[in-house]
């Protein structure tokens, strides 16, 4: 579970309002909690059915330096699972690494990258042995698409933000509003400028063969929130396009004060929005299949938690076996049989790893995970669960040992037992 009790929990949800205020009570918190009670020799521990693995261990190479993959929502191998990325960073310049057995080839450099995630580095869902990922051109961030041993195929002048599974588009952001309103998701290259009006700037639908196009503008968006929030204190966050790419997904957000307000709203391809929650704790989500969510946030009828949205009904269901789990970024595997999350670290700067079976409502603790202070704030270190296309792996990053990297979990032994209800 999150680690805190029901007081705690409470607290930490009065505040999620007031993100700066919040950060800053629980960074002293944990950190008067974990001198006073914690176990300082702990590292981790996992399900005794589990294995762990580093990428380079499970790849059979040397070892790299700090490595990382990114953001939950994509995939480290692709689909014959025979390669994989990750990113390392030195100097503030990313490399995009390949690996496949035995070897380990770097295959571009980048500096449109962040430690949530990466570069938005990712196998292209419809091109063999390529991949694309997000750099910075003459000050402007584009998006690039290469093959897995480096040969530059295409640059596109605009910058992904998720990338359509059929393969035909991609929808992309502003990253300088990311700079401005949530430095963690940004590339650093906003330095005060003006941005763009509101009804030139939102979310645009690219396609793979260059044509761009503004879908759902920033102006809209504002009009349906209502209030005189300036236009620079909007941002668009976790673009997610369903399985069968006919819609996306994304967070509306914007800061008003100290306060951050957030929508949940589904759009299809040509950016016909609607709100399915508005609700400041709503945050991280998966598709279960082309018409249904699982998502870490809240709602007026159930409160905090997971849960389980029909974009087209709207029906909305409460998952009650991971009450009380607090935040964290589901990912389901690809039989659509289980469910990975994580947690953010509780007052003993443990993170949480948990499988939940969809059918049975099982839940199967999976590990847990030491998290250093000194990766807090845009620096840290969530998990971040993946799963591999073939169902047996799951893919975290994880600072446990105080060092960044990526690690590989065999979760087949207990992913092929038959669930038990709970």
């Amino acid at each position: 579970m999150s680690g805190y009790n029901r007081f705690e929990q409470a607290v930490g949800s009065i505040l999620t309002r007031f993100p700066r205020v919040k950060r800053t009570v629980e960074t002293l918190y944990q950190r008067a909690s974990y001198h006073a009670l914690a176990d300082n020799s702990f590292e981790y521990e996992l399900h005794e059915d589990a294995e762990l693995y580093s990428v380079t261990e499970w790849a059979g190479v040397s070892d790299q330096t700090a490595s990382f993959v990114g953001f939950y929502d994509v995939s480290p191998w692709n689909e014959p699972m025979d390669k994989c990325f990750l990113h390392e960073v030195e100097d503030g310049v990313a490399s995009i690494i390949v690996l496949k057995k035995g070897q380990s080839s770097q295959i571009a450099t980048t500096t449109a990258w962040n430690y949530q995630q990466g570069s938005r580095t990712q196998w292209h869902p419809s091109r063999e042995n390529t991949l694309l990922f997000n750099d910075i051109d003459e000050g402007s961030t584009v998006a690039r698409m290469v093959t897995a041993d480096g040969r530059a195929v295409r640059t596109y002048s605009q910058p992904i933000h998720a990338v359509n599974p059929t393969g035909e588009e991609f929808i992309s952001v502003n990253y300088r509003r990311l700079d401005r309103n949530s430095p963690g998701y940004g590339y650093g290259i906003d330095a005060g400028s003006t941005l763009p009006s509101p009804d030139t700037d939102g979310i645009f639908r690219v396609g793979f063969d260059g044509v761009t196009r503004l879908i759902v503008p920033f102006a809209e968006l504002q009009d349906e929130a209502g209030g005189d929030v300036a236009h620079d204190n909007h941002y668009i966050h976790h673009g997610l396009y369903s399985p069968d790419g006919s819609r996306f997904v994304f967070l509306h957000r914007w800061v008003d004060g100290d306060r951050r307000h957030t929508r949940l709203l589904v759009s299809d391809r040509d950016g016909n929005c609607r709100t399915l929650l508005e609700n400041p704790y709503t945050s991280h989500y998966c598709w279960l299949d082309a018409e249904r969510l699982f998502v870490s946030g809240g709602s007026e009828t159930y409160g905090r938690g997971y849960h389980v949205i029909n974009i087209k009904s709207g029906d909305l269901s409460y998952v009650h076996a991971l009450d009380g789990y607090g935040d964290g970024h589901p990912s389901v595997s690809p039989d659509g049989e289980w469910i990975v999350t994580d947690t953010y670290p509780n007052r003993l700067r443990e993170r949480s790893l948990t499988l939940y079976h969809l059918e049975t409502e099982q839940v199967v603790p999976l590990g847990t995970f030491f998290a250093p202070f000194k990766f807090d704030g845009v620096r840290r270190c969530d998990l971040h669960p993946r799963w591999s296309s073939d169902g047996r792996f799951v893919s975290v990053d994880s600072a446990h040992n105080g060092f960044r990297e990526s690690y590989v979990l065999d979760v087949s032994a207990i992913c092929s037992e038959e669930p038990t209800s709970c």
